[in-house]
């Protein structure tokens, strides 16, 4: 090996240690600074610095979050309550009513006293839906008299207190559709009745009437008999306001001694309110 050759062996092998400390210096610190002095007498240290760059990669690790999301549901339950007008519910319960009309008389106080005027207040409890209610009524007629008989003394008249049942009937209810609340009824109970000067026929032996017309004895003064009244009606509800129109007889017979007198019957025919 000439001398050239040599020299090229000796520069390639310094090459390999050099790559070989670069590579091993760079696991070491990003920056280091290797001091190189040189000491001696009577010189001045001279501190060479040697910058080694070091490549450091760095490998991240996937960060995973975990995030929870919670859904909430809202479910919202609607309930519609249809709340009717005033006036298309059926309202019930305790009542107050005023009438008036004419009253007719049959029986034994037919002919001999004439119709008269008649009014009628009442106080009653039916619940909305129910058939069957309760009712009192205070009822006053004021008969016309027959010219005929006018000298028997003042004009009849007649009050009469009635408690009584009332059945609503579940017929044509939808008579006049669904507005107002159409209702059949009927009424009946008992009575006590107070009169005055009212006429009554009397009767032969043989049950019919007398002819020409005989007159029973005129009181003057009030007198009093218990009886029955029957009758029913029709009406047209709307809301809390009640509309009626009904007609019901009702019968007493007074004590005339020594003289006999059939029934009386005393018919009312009342259009009046009734107000729940």
């Amino acid at each position: 090996m000439n001398a050239r050759s040599f020299s090229m062996f000796v520069a390639g092998v310094a090459a390999l240690i050099a790559v070989d400390a670069t590579v091993a210096s760079a696991q070491a610190t990003s920056t280091t600074r290797i001091p190189v002095s040189k000491e001696a007498p009577g010189e001045v240290a001279k501190v060479d610095t040697v910058m080694v760059h070091d490549t450091v990669t760095v490998t991240g690790m996937a960060r995973v979050d975990t995030i929870t999301t919670t859904n909430t549901v809202t479910v919202h339950d609607t309930t519609t309550v249809t709340q009717l007008p005033g006036f298309l519910r059926d309202v019930g319960g305790v009542y107050f009513g005023l009438g008036a009309g004419v009253a007719l008389p049959y029986g034994s106080i037919r002919t001999v006293n004439e119709p008269g005027f008649n009014g009628q207040a009442q106080l009653g409890w039916q619940g909305a839906g129910r058939a069957l209610g309760l009712r009192a009524d205070v009822n006053y007629t004021g008969y016309a008299e027959n010219n005929q008989f006018a000298l028997f003394g003042a004009r009849p008249s007649v009050w009469t207190g009635n408690l009584d049942l009332k059945l609503n009937l579940p017929l044509f209810r939808s008579l006049f559709g669904s507005y107002p609340h159409f209702s059949l009824y009927a009424l009946g109970g008992g009575t006590y009745a107070r009169f005055q000067a009212l006429r009554f026929r009397t009767e032969d032996a043989s049950g019919e009437s007398s002819i020409p017309i005989a007159i029973a004895n005129v009181s003057q003064s009030y007198e009093s008999k218990f009886g029955w009244n029957a009758g029913g009606g029709l009406s047209w509800k709307f809301g809390s306001k009640e509309l009626f129109v009904e007609s019901r007889m009702i019968g007493f017979t007074p004590d005339r001694s020594g003289q006999t007198v059939d029934m009386a019957k005393h018919v009312p025919i009342t259009l009046g309110f009734n107000w729940y």
